[in-house]
């Protein structure tokens, strides 16, 4: 279950009332959206306050037998957040595109990995505005021909 408001932080207890008895897993806590709803912006997502709410639904998720997962706004400066994390309940973190089990914050090289995670998702982008961009380009001349004859 996305956990991305204050909303649905403040209604945890009845949110994985529902959840534990569900085919859903766990949350997934989408720092980016989350500090959206308390007003701060996207520079936030790594402050204590921040953590202090996740490090609040990682104990929630142990008490409950729930996975933990964190995204929004995954990069190098987030991984003291997730090494704070790791001890208390944290199954895996993910960028948009590319998911790290928690285990990879032993890893001595993980910014190798996720360097690769950012260059895989620029990759995608880039073709997507390729792949979307000329079908949206396609028909420019068929328009152009049918305009004038309308006219």
């Amino acid at each position: 279950m996305n956990l991305e408001t204050i909303t649905a932080y403040n209604n945890i207890d009845k949110i994985s009332d529902v959840i534990r008895n569900s085919v859903v897993n766990g949350y997934v806590f989408g720092r980016a959206d989350f500090c959206g709803s308390l007003g701060l912006g996207s520079n936030d997502i790594n402050n204590d306050d921040v953590l202090a709410y996740a490090v609040n639904v990682a104990e929630k998720c142990i008490k409950d037998d729930l996975e933990f997962v964190v995204g929004g706004g995954v990069s190098f400066d987030s991984l003291e957040f997730f090494k704070t994390l790791y001890p208390i309940r944290l199954s895996s973190f993910e960028t948009r595109k590319i998911i790290f089990s928690a285990d990879a914050l032993e890893i001595k090289e993980l910014y190798k990995g996720m360097l690769e995670a950012i260059h895989f998702e620029l990759l995608w982008l880039k073709n997507k505005k390729n792949y979307y961009g000329s079908i949206f380009k396609e028909d420019d001349k068929r328009i152009e021909m049918l305009n004038s004859r309308w006219n």
